[in-house]
């Protein structure tokens, strides 16, 4: 729908980091689409409220998501592995809407 994007995990890295396959610019079109900043990624049964600049920025063992360096959507538990966290394999679905 025009609120939402809806995506799936498509690699999970060595440190348990869930890859995307939503992009910056699918968020950037969601957000100018619908005028406000104010987004929600959604994954399994967690809800991430804000975007981490870098991954220091993520509270220890606390689920968190960030842009990666190639551009897509990624979700990260810092100190910690998401995948194991979440429970979380390929092909799990992920969701960004705007809140």
């Amino acid at each position: 729908d025009n609120d939402s994007i809806k995506g799936a995990i498509v690699y999970i890295d060595k440190f348990g980091n869930l890859i995307s396959n939503i992009t910056r610019t699918d968020i950037d079109q969601l957000i100018i689409n619908k005028g406000t900043k104010r987004l929600d990624v959604r994954i399994k049964d967690q809800t991430i409220t804000d975007l981490k600049d870098f991954y220091a920025q993520g509270e220890a063992n606390s689920i968190n998501a960030i842009i990666n360096s190639n551009g897509y959507l990624e979700v990260f538990s810092y100190m910690k592995s998401a995948k194991e966290a979440l429970g979380v394999s390929i092909g799990e679905e992920i969701r960004v809407a705007i809140r």
